[in-house]
């Protein structure tokens, strides 16, 4: 089942750089901009987003996004 904010965090990181170029994420600044109440909410969308490998983790919040929000579905 999808996160019901998981295409919003996707938008989010897809505006901090270009598909396909490493982007520093800071997780508090991410909740407070798209309005996620809680951390466990922003990991489960992160986790699903890594797993449908949206997003490639690379390490201390870094991530590449693989593929824009438009294809989400």
């Amino acid at each position: 089942m999808t996160p019901p904010r998981a295409e919003e965090l996707l938008s989010y990181m897809t505006g901090l750089g270009p598909v396909g170029q490493p982007v520093t994420v800071n997780r508090d600044v991410a909740m407070a901009d798209i309005g996620i109440g809680n951390a466990n909410t922003y990991y489960e969308c992160l986790r699903y987003l890594i797993a449908e490998q949206f997003v490639r983790r690379i390490g201390g919040g870094i991530y590449t996004v693989l593929r824009r929000p438009e294809e989400f579905a």
